[in-house]
């Protein structure tokens, strides 16, 4: 089969609408068989895996500038969007170009096609973008998940450190219908032997731990004690031997606590 021409900008947004955003598919075939049609770019770079109820999105946010004050390019993956799917895949903070879109989303068609498969809308985004942090190179990605954790397409990336945020009641219909089932769902995301960052004053975390301890992965508990927030947003937060702090640019007592595991997560 000859080769299609490589995407424009409009021509990339109207192949991406034939994938309907709010199509959920639970489960992980689909996406490891794009990534191992793109040669499994996920392998390439480090990436940190961040799931839970509420705060992912700050964290992330926050992992992603403490990385790169350390001279490390750094890729952010996202959900939703707000007016651009670009804004999904942010490179050094930014979303990718209109033509890095095109010609990855032209990847991602030829791939597709070759394949025969119909993944979701957030399983080719996923992959998309760890095609693109690949190709960009980037030391580190900061992966966020979509849906639960467990069956969430992000969860088959290659992964060096998972952090989960609080945990509340959320999509219950498909998650579980208690906390403990929904916190298991989130914790699913956890590695053999890959380090867990998480709250520990919470009732979600014996779930968590229980999973960490299966699967033989650390886990770094912060604890509520070892905050510590000024009345100028600045949080300290307080290691075995030392400490770490930095100031929370946004409002919210709920967000210094965000930066609070950002920074645990980030020593």
């Amino acid at each position: 089969m000859a080769d299609l021409p490589v995407f424009d900008y409009p021509e990339a947004l109207h192949f991406l609408s034939g994938f309907e955003q709010s199509t959920i598919k639970l489960g992980l075939d689909r996406v490891h068989a794009l990534l191992d049609g793109l040669d499994r770019p996920e392998q390439n770079f480090e990436s940190v895996h961040i799931a839970g109820t509420n705060g992912k999105g700050s964290v992330a946010a926050f992992l992603d500038a403490l990385l790169a004050s350390n001279r490390n390019l750094v890729g952010r993956f996202v959900s939703p969007h707000l007016v651009s799917p670009r804004e999904r895949i942010l490179i050094d903070g930014t979303p990718i170009s209109r033509q890095w879109f095109a010609a990855a989303m032209s990847r991602m068609r030829d791939v597709i096609s070759a394949l025969d498969i119909h993944p979701s809308y957030f399983e080719l985004m996923t992959a998309m973008a760890c095609y693109v942090f690949s190709f960009m190179q980037v030391d580190w990605a900061v992966l966020e998940t979509g849906l639960g954790g467990r069956l969430d397409a992000t969860n088959a990336a290659h992964t060096k450190l998972t952090v989960i945020t609080s945990i509340s009641m959320d999509h219950t219909q498909i998650l579980g219908t208690s906390l403990e089932a929904i916190a298991g769902e989130r914790a699913g995301i956890i590695k053999t032997g890959v380090p867990v960052v998480t709250f520990a004053d919470t009732p979600s975390f014996p779930v968590i731990q229980t999973m960490a301890k299966k699967r033989s992965a650390p886990v770094v508990a912060l604890l509520n004690r070892d905050i510590h927030i000024d009345g100028n947003n600045q949080v300290r937060v307080d290691l075995s031997g030392g400490e770490i702090m930095a100031r929370c640019p946004l409002p919210g007592a709920y967000q210094t606590e965000n930066l609070a595991l950002a920074l645990r997560a980030y020593h």
